[in-house]
């Protein structure tokens, strides 16, 4: 289960030396979106868990009419990757 692995995850982070204090899970991509997920998550990991917008500052104004968000997530962090500084 996804949520299993994400809590494994933390606990495996956790254990290393510099790691910083995990105070909240951010979740993205389509899958995120999966109804009752986010609560399933928070439940194990007893943190806080949200899901990233999935154009983030982009926005969706420009995609067609009934087009889904989540299917662009990628080309979108590529595109904020290449302006950060």
């Amino acid at each position: 289960m996804l949520a299993e692995e994400i809590r494994l995850s933390m606990d495996y982070y956790m254990g290393q030396p510099d790691a910083r204090q995990v105070s909240e899970v951010l979740l993205s991509g389509p899958g995120s979106q999966r109804p009752g997920l986010l609560e399933q998550v928070g439940g194990l990991v007893g943190l806080p868990v949200t899901a990233a917008p999935p154009l983030g500052r982009f926005g969706a104004a420009s995609l067609r009419m009934g087009d889904d968000p989540s299917r662009y997530t990628v080309a979108a962090g590529l595109a904020l990757a290449g302006t950060a500084a």
